[in-house]
């Protein structure tokens, strides 16, 4: 306990009795226009003609902790239109530690009723000056700030060396403080357009890129892009892009490790979970696990758009249930038909992409299962599939060996309705890239 007394002590000692050398030289403001002299800067362009001037003498006196002190600038608009400009920190030197050098900046205007209005802080609080390390990325001082035609308006800048109670502030004793201050014409943000106003799909477009937007999707912390095309964007299905081609194979039947059991077993338990095995793989491709959120959901292509692990009934075949044949895929398969983007061209996983949607039929005591694909011509399968599965004769053996299938995964993403278009035109050239 002694030890922690004496600690605070020494504390209390540095916040009371050390006195800082603050050599806050004010200089005189410079900016690429004309210089009228050591405390006035004028920019003039066309109509529009601003004068900064200092309002007082600079310091290079000793301070307190817990004291402030106030300066005044002014602006002069001499001009006829409206000047909007930035104030910046110049040659800012602030080797104080984080928090303990603050400020606040109060713009009064010249009305016969002047209005105040703090543009940094308040009456009673106040922001951090950035320190030396940090003023690189963060030396503006207040943004946006206009002053009307033949108006002059001053800005009161309160600087205050912090004295806190919970801090150490011995290393400030021997700190150092130095700034200098800079106009700059106020650039307006970029906004960038929502994507779900700016992404496109017109199946009466005469090209692609007018039928369908490209998008640059990208994930894994912007690392990995899919070139995808634009296949819903309305209030049902919200905003909705499907990879140009598969990202990657996916194995049903008795090649699908995500299923237990062996030989037809295994096949109809890969049968009966493929719609949600398919859509569990197109998930991988999400970015929300870091935190990106550029897609909120994501699912493979022929499943249901607006319920993606939507499920058909069951029949009993010679003891097996399994799950019978949907139509899920027709909503899809219709855009991209329309579209004319059924089709691929990247056969690096197969030469046919899985709809998850489920096929069967049954001939003479036999029954047929699978599940859709496409080809390259974006063509499906006028039986539902191009692998059979397994088929059952009356006495439950397996008729034949067609039980496996290999093909490609297109993925089709939920945008987030918050996503914004930062980068490209829409074409396959130059596909629209996505920000939050």
């Amino acid at each position: 306990m002694a030890k922690k007394n004496k600690r605070v002590l020494i504390i209390v000692a540095s916040a009371v009795l050390l006195l800082t050398v603050i050599t806050v030289a004010y200089a005189y403001f410079i900016a690429s226009v004309q210089t009228v002299n050591e405390q006035t800067v004028v920019a003039e362009t066309g109509t529009m003609r601003l004068i900064m001037t200092d309002g007082n003498a600079g310091w290079s006196e000793v301070w307190d902790f817990g004291e402030s002190k106030s300066k005044t600038l002014t602006l002069q608009n001499t001009g006829s239109l409206p000047v909007t400009v930035d104030l910046y920190w110049k040659n800012l030197v602030n080797t104080f530690l984080e928090g303990s050098m603050v400020y606040s900046l109060k713009q009064t205007t010249d009305d016969a009723t002047p209005v105040e209005t703090y543009l940094a802080g308040s009456a009673s609080t106040f922001e951090n000056i950035p320190t030396s390390a940090t003023s690189v990325s963060t030396n503006k001082i207040a943004s946006n700030i206009t002053v009307p035609a033949n108006k002059t308006y001053t800005y009161t800048m309160t600087i205050k060396l912090v004295n806190s109670p919970t801090v150490d502030q011995t290393a400030d004793s021997s700190a150092q403080f130095y700034t200098e201050f800079d106009i700059r014409e106020y650039v307006p943000p970029v906004v960038s357009p929502l994507a779900v106003d700016t992404l496109k799909i017109s199946l009466n477009g005469s090209t692609d890129e007018e039928k369908s937007s490209y998008v640059n999707y990208q994930y894994n912390n912007n690392q990995s892009s899919i070139l995808c095309r634009v296949l819903y964007n309305d209030n049902d299905y919200g905003l909705q892009i499907i990879a140009v081609n598969p990202v990657r194979s996916v194995s049903l039947g008795k090649n699908d490790n995500t299923v237990s059991g062996s030989g037809i077993t295994k096949v109809v338990n890969s049968y009966n979970r493929a719609i949600l095995t398919l859509n569990e793989y197109a998930q991988t491709y999400m970015d929300t696990i870091n935190g990106s959120g550029i897609a909120i959901d994501a699912r493979s292509v022929g499943s249901m758009p607006d319920n993606k692990n939507s499920e058909s009934g069951t029949s009993t075949y010679e003891r097996t249930s399994i799950r019978n044949r949907d139509t899920n895929y027709i909503a899809d398969m219709t855009v991209l038909s329309n579209i004319g983007a059924a089709s691929f061209t990247d056969t690096t996983y197969g030469d046919h992409y899985w709809l998850a949607s489920r096929n069967n039929s049954s001939g003479s005591g036999s029954i047929y299962f699978g599940i859709y694909t496409v080809n390259t011509l974006g063509t499906q399968s006028t039986k539902g599939n191009y692998t059979l599965f397994d088929a059952y004769q009356g006495d439950g053996i397996e008729l034949s060996n067609n039980g496996t299938g290999t093909f490609g995964l297109r993925p089709v993403f939920t945008i987030n309705p918050n996503a914004k278009v930062i980068d490209g035109n829409g074409t396959i050239a130059s596909p629209y890239v996505l920000s939050l």
